[in-house]
């Protein structure tokens, strides 16, 4: 993985490829797609959700005004995620791009996982993925010592992601694994409708946040879920290191999969999400899962950093199939 300056991801990127991005309320959508952009002999396929909150719609078009004359949409819906997964399936798979990047920093983590399981098809094998991630600095208008903010609420749903079903034996009891973010709200409403007989709660470690106050924030949220789960089993894990998760997720799942139904439920950064996916494609039967909100803090979710990470999707999934 390679960290960079946001404003040299365009020296780096290569003629004729396939850019993959998604509008969103955050301001972090637009800082890939604004240095890529400036490569003309990029195509893009701008992914949104129509109807949705008015910062989405505005950025939705200063992303086709980057790639006038060069852009295809593709119109999500949060109601129909297999809906989702046909339209993407049919606009990656008609372009013979060999190099594609996909944007990860404002995807929803269903969508995001749903992109990577397309991209993992072996009709992809002699494509190069790379993967862009703009971190947040800060998230809402959190200051230390004050309450914890608030970022999305309440949950709409809760679902298995397309792809990622699992294979669930009646006989076995549930397992379930979450990677805790800043959102306390979703990560308890999902313990309370699995009633899982085991859980495992993961902590990202202090040393791989992006500064001490998004390491307090989390480390808030995580100590609030113990409390109300103190039967619950803790890791760590890590917001940058996937191998390192891969490893350490993979021996709760060895330990566990013959006994239990597994599901898993990242709910902390992309990259993290990512590892989880390889851990999926390692590992078949896990099941993963996403809560969709009722609302989020549109106003003020995120902070986006001056740097972003590049990554190879190849070299995360070869090791795990």
């Amino acid at each position: 993985m390679e960290k960079i300056l946001a404003i040299d991801i365009e020296k780096n990127i290569i003629n004729d490829s396939l850019f993959i991005c998604s509008s969103s309320f955050e301001k972090r959508c637009l800082i890939i797609p604004n240095e890529i952009s400036k490569n003309k002999s990029i195509e893009a396929v701008i992914c949104y959700f129509p109807n949705n909150y008015v910062e989405t719609e505005k950025n939705t078009e200063n992303l086709k005004n980057l790639f006038l004359g060069r852009y295809s949409t593709i119109e999500l819906s949060f109601e129909t995620p297999l809906d989702n997964y046909d339209k993407l399936f049919d606009k990656l798979t008609i372009n013979k791009k060999e190099h594609i990047y996909v944007d990860v920093s404002t995807f929803t983590r269903e969508t995001l996982l749903i992109i990577i399981k397309i991209l993992s098809l072996p009709m992809f094998e002699a494509t190069n993925i790379h993967l862009c991630y703009c971190p947040s600095s800060r998230y809402s208008s959190y200051e230390e010592g004050t309450s914890l903010p608030w970022l999305s609420k309440g949950v709409r749903i809760i679902r298995s992601v397309v792809g990622y079903s699992g294979d669930m034996s009646p006989i076995k009891d549930l397992l379930l694994i979450i990677l805790v973010g800043f959102e306390y709200e979703r990560a308890q409403t999902l313990i309370e409708v699995f009633e899982p007989n085991k859980l495992y709660l993961g902590m990202a470690l202090p040393t791989d946040s992006h500064n001490k106050l998004l390491s307090e924030i989390n480390l808030r949220n995580f100590d609030k879920l113990l409390e109300k789960n103190s039967q619950s089993i803790k890791f760590q894990f890590s917001c940058k290191k996937m191998e390192q998760n891969i490893e350490e997720i993979s021996r709760i799942v060895d330990e566990n999969i013959n006994d239990y139904n597994i599901v898993i439920s990242p709910m902390n950064n992309k990259l993290s999400t990512l590892s989880i996916a390889a851990i999926a494609q390692k590992y078949p039967e896990v099941q993963i899962c996403y809560a969709l909100a009722n609302q989020y803090n549109t106003e003020s979710y995120s902070y986006p950093e001056d740097f972003i990470y590049v990554l190879s999707l190849n070299e995360i999934m070869k090791n795990n199939k």
